[in-house]
């Protein structure tokens, strides 16, 4: 099982760097506008896949839809004004650049820890709002990656550091509600269901941005076929990552699993120097060896800080198990595995 939860931990890196790599591609190779029509033929697509995979795994049951509207709604917007974001800022940036900055959430949910409660995951003993030295030191490390990257090369443009920013912003808050929407739907199905809580909220959240993709669609949308066809390799590339990155939160838990996530950053680095070496130069610029040394050893940086953060969570975790009782590590850890997304782990956009 643990062999599994880090081929698909690793997986999940992969795929959103590959994601990343088809976005910038998709926008550089167009004019002006490609990057919305990018966002709407991508998510029509998420769209078309979640209506196919909800089936497999709806509950005999049902579920409360009405009652989870609000996590939904909010969780489906951030992520997607993340995107929107994100998918501007490739257009000026290369992946191996922005990529690694999303691990700048950290310093967001860092925010939200310390001055938002977070009743609606209900653990015993309740969590408390703040960090650990731990976090902090990795909220540090992740700011001083993010300084290290920006003068890794050509000094990436204000604008650029706004739209990258931004997304890291909305992505956090996204992470937030994707929580609360999952609480919400595991509250409807049988213990042991978490896995199949979060392919209910992936498949939410798509569905909801797909009719939201179809209303805009005359606007930002397009009839061509090749450009319906060029925007499948980016959207198939996210779902795949989404769903791999699930199951390994279900296989390994979410400490290993936002550990192994968090290399998206070193792989989008090593993707891109091969894809300049293969003289893709609308995806990633030619650098020097010294720059590229520069942006892997801030990338480990940025893994080493996420890292950090979530071994500050597991700590926390064990702390609060010793207050209600556990008494071996063996417990702490059991316990920390049964919410697949803790408060503070956020790192799934």
């Amino acid at each position: 099982m643990m062999a599994e939860g880090i081929i698909t931990g690793l997986g999940a890196a992969f795929f959103q760097s590959l994601c990343y790599v088809m976005a910038r591609h998709f926008v550089q190779v167009r004019g002006a506008g490609a990057g919305r029509m990018l966002l709407v033929l991508g998510h029509i697509w998420l769209g078309i896949f979640s209506v196919a995979m909800l089936p497999f795994v709806w509950p005999a049951a049902g579920l409360p839809v009405l009652s989870m509207i609000g996590p939904i709604v909010w969780m489906s917007v951030y992520y997607m004004l993340g995107q929107i974001f994100f998918v501007f800022a490739l257009k000026r940036a290369e992946p191996s650049r922005a990529s690694p900055l999303l691990g700048l959430k950290i310093a967001v949910l860092a925010i939200l820890v310390c001055f938002f409660p977070r009743a609606h995951l209900r653990t015993d003993p309740p969590l408390q709002m703040g960090l650990n030295g731990m976090q902090w030191a990795a909220v540090a490390l992740a700011c001083a990656a993010a300084v290290a990257l920006n003068f890794s090369g050509k000094r990436l443009s204000w604008r650029t550091l706004g739209l990258i920013l931004l997304a890291v912003i909305t992505f956090a808050l996204s992470d937030w509600n994707i929580k609360r929407t999952i609480v919400a739907v595991q509250d409807a199905l049988p213990p042991g269901s978490a896995l199949r809580a979060s392919l209910i909220a992936v498949a939410f959240c798509y569905i909801f941005c797909g009719l939201c993709a179809v209303a805009i669609s005359p606007w930002w949308g397009t009839r061509s076929p090749r450009d319906w066809r060029n925007a499948l390799p980016y959207s198939v590339s996210w779902l795949v990552a989404m769903i791999l990155l699930y199951v390994c939160f279900a296989l390994v838990g979410p400490l290993l699993g936002n550990i192994l996530q968090s290399t998206r950053g070193l792989i989008s680095i090593l993707m891109g120097s091969l894809f300049a070496y293969l003289g893709h130069l609308h995806i990633e610029s030619e650098s020097s060896r010294g720059v590229f040394f520069r942006r892997l050893a801030a990338g480990v940086l940025m893994t080493g800080a996420v890292s950090l953060y979530v071994l500050g969570d597991y700590e926390n975790s064990k702390m609060r198990v010793t207050r209600a009782g556990a008494r071996t590590e063996k417990h702490a850890w059991a316990a920390h595995r049964s919410n697949i997304l803790p408060a503070i782990d956020g790192m799934i956009c």
